[in-house]
């Protein structure tokens, strides 16, 4: 695609992304559903506050005479939408320093959000209306594109011209349409195509579609071909010769994407029409068609699975009737909005149409559902990745150490042995010879003849036995300096090794859990000095200890003693043991201290897998209660699959009891001392619950 058609239409958006792909781009059906509950549901609101959550996510806090709510917008390149909730949106986000949060706080902060409506009839495109009253003509409108890669947000004034704009779009960007701030806004262009609506019987809607699908077929073979012919011409220009012939050919071949070399093209050596398939034939023909509506479509009139990637011809008629309905039965729903949300667990395919048998009551709880594991999912990954990277820099570098540590001290053992040789040199000063490279002497510990190396460049003798007394008060020294960093190294390389084992188990996102879990692990290292503080570190911290405060506000008025209560408990793993006692494992470092120091009361039983890195794993135990042994292995079980153990067959597990911790003064997130066992328990990681999950 051209720079010039930076904002295309969003059929032809849904075109490139094919169904099944792994994230689904909301089309216009979605977006209309979203459009028709903001109006239903949110008009009029008054807009209290504008915050920009991230980088491509900015909300809006309503207030309508039910009660409150957000606005959630996002341009996300992936994932863009438009949804409500009651769910806040993050705080804390450098993204909140963002000038186009403040600007359209000050623009529509106090104002009435009196209308929703799509400008340009089966255009991914939303307009919010904003005014002073409900009953006055609007002074703000924001409009919302939701077009994949080139989504965008731009807020205007009634004459659209442009008071900002989350993606300024100039025209090194783009010759064909220009988003920036104190410009006048334009709707996307509307390129080929006709309305879904303008077919007036089946005949002539399949038609539409067959000779659609046609064309998009010779547009393939003629873009296939001019590919081909410009590879043909570079390798002809390498080998030197046909240079002229092959630019003629290329003067003259038809444009590929033009009507009329379309249609030429159309055409194979024996006259007849290439074939198109049923997908291509219905993205091409109409707007608002996305790939998945064709898919869903497909699903809904019964056709066989696959059928939206068949050649058309290779319906049947019934097939090709059953479709028909369902299309109009589609264009029926669009027109009285008489939406009715599904989705498919199994799959994880949803539309609007009531096609799967999960139904939801809400379009916006159902993007939700969607968008934000998808989104959470991909922060996990590049997170995960971020850290796993500064964590193997910071583990080499610490096992450099200690092998350097280790290599000097191995060398400081043979200190006495120098020392031995200065002082036979001493005491055989006698017998050797001025200038000498070698002495012959008797050892002092078994009377055999010895072989003394010198070196009369260093001078004399004397000088030679000063060089050897000072090398082992050097060595000596160096078993009194080195010690303590091999001992401060080995502990460092312990403690990366935790982080590395938590990592490890933090590897594939599942649940919200899991990134809030490495984000404790990434606050941890940078509060360890192994990762750079990040430029929103002061505001991140804000959020934390806002969302602190407000859990331990949650769980008092849940009944609960302390910030544990409801809301610390999601942090960790929790399991049942078979007696029913409630079985805790942390997913960090900073999980584990919380566990072990501050959850763990006197009584709970706690295990960690001895010598190896992994989570600290511990045993509510109620007053009057005691665990058997079904539950005390259960535990360890688990506490060797959360580690490096859970390669093995088989480990030790370490069981205390809760008051035989001890935080040892100055350690590092994680490390705790024992200061009494209880028992040893041979855990084996594949038996664990979790391996069976």
């Amino acid at each position: 695609m051209s720079e010039g058609a930076l904002a295309p239409t969003p059929h032809d958006h849904d075109a490139k992304a094919k169904p099944g792909s792994s994230i689904r781009a909301i089309d216009f059906t979605t977006l209309a559903a979203c459009c028709t509950e903001i109006r239903n549901n949110w008009i009029p609101s008054k807009i209290e506050q504008v915050i920009m959550c991230g980088r491509t996510d900015l909300s809006i806090k309503l207030r309508t005479i039910q009660g409150g709510g957000w606005l959630h917008l996002s341009w996300h390149p992936q994932a863009a939408r438009v949804t409500a909730s009651s769910r806040p949106p993050q705080r804390g986000s450098a993204a909140e320093a963002f000038t186009l949060g403040e600007q359209l706080h000050d623009n529509l902060a106090g104002l009435v959000l009196t209308g929703a409506v799509m400008p340009q009839a089966w255009e991914r495109v939303i307009e919010l209306q904003f005014g002073v009253r409900p009953s006055e003509s609007p002074t703000r409108l924001l409009y919302c594109e939701v077009l994949t890669r080139y989504s965008n947000l731009i807020l205007t004034d009634l004459e659209r011209n442009i008071l900002a704009c989350a993606v300024q779009v100039g025209t090194s960007k783009s010759n064909l349409r220009q988003l920036q701030t104190g410009g006048v806004y334009q709707l996307p262009p509307v390129t080929s195509g006709m309305p879904p609506d303008t077919c007036s019987d089946f005949q002539e809607w399949r038609q539409v579609v067959i000779k659609a699908a046609q064309l998009a077929a010779a547009a393939q073979a003629a873009s296939a071909a001019a590919r081909q012919l410009s590879r043909s011409s570079k390798r002809k220009q390498v080998a030197g010769s046909g240079d002229s012939e092959a630019v003629g050919e290329m003067q003259t071949h038809e444009d590929p994407h033009s009507a009329g070399g379309a249609t030429a093209e159309a055409h194979d050596s024996g006259g007849m029409f290439l074939e198109g398939t049923l997908i291509e034939g219905l993205t091409r023909a109409f707007h608002g068609v996305s790939p998945h509506l064709v898919e869903d479509l497909c699903y809904a009139a019964g056709l066989p699975q696959g059928s939206h990637s068949l050649i058309t011809t290779a319906l049947s008629e019934p097939h090709w009737q059953a479709l028909y309905e369902c299309w109009d039965a589609w264009i029926k729903r669009v027109r009285s909005e008489d939406w009715c949300c599904s989705s498919d667990t199994h799959t994880g395919r949803f539309n609007v149409l009531g096609t799967f048998p999960e139904r939801h009551s809400s379009v916006f709880d159902l993007l939700d559902q969607y968008y934000n594991q998808l989104q959470s999912s991909e922060v996990h990954s590049q997170l995960h990745h971020k850290l796993a990277s500064a964590l193997a820099v910071a583990l080499k570098k610490t096992q450099s150490r200690v092998f350097g540590f280790q290599k000097q001290l191995k060398d400081a053992e043979g200190a006495d042995a120098v020392q031995m040789q200065g002082d036979m040199i001493t005491s055989n000063m006698w017998r050797i010879q001025p200038g000498a490279s070698e002495a012959v002497v008797e050892s002092w510990e078994t009377g055999e003849p010895v072989t003394l190396q010198l070196d009369p460049k260093k001078g004399g003798p004397l000088k030679v036995a000063e060089g050897l007394y000072k090398k082992a008060r050097k060595l000596r020294r160096a078993v009194q300096a080195v010690q303590p960093l091999l001992e401060a190294s080995i502990l460092e390389q312990q403690y990366l090794e935790e982080v590395e084992s938590s990592l490890i188990g933090l590897k594939h996102y599942k649940e919200e859990a899991d990134l809030k879990s490495l984000h404790e692990v990434h606050d941890e290292l940078v509060q360890q000095g192994y990762l750079k503080a990040p430029p929103d570190a002061a505001l991140a911290a804000k959020g934390a200890a806002k969302a602190k405060k407000g859990a331990a506000k949650a769980s008092k008025r849940a009944g609960g003693t302390s910030a544990w209560g409801a809301a610390g408990q999601a942090g960790f793993r929790v399991y049942t043991s078979p007696s029913g006692f409630q079985v805790l494992i942390g997913r960090s470092n900073v999980q584990n201290d919380e566990l072990s120091n501050v959850v763990a009361k006197p009584g709970d039983v706690w295990m960690h897998v001895r010598g190896m890195p992994g989570s600290h794993a511990v045993i509510k135990v109620p007053s009057g209660r005691t665990p058997d042994d079904a539950d005390l292995q259960f535990c360890a079980n688990l506490c060797a699959f959360f580690s490096k153990a859970k390669e093995t067959g088989k480990a030790d597990v370490i069981v205390c009891l809760a008051q035989h911790l001890k935080k040892p003064r100055g350690a590092k997130p994680g490390q705790i001392l024992v200061t009494k066992e209880l028992c040893n328990i041979v855990a084996k990681p594949g038996d664990s619950i979790a391996a069976k999950e």
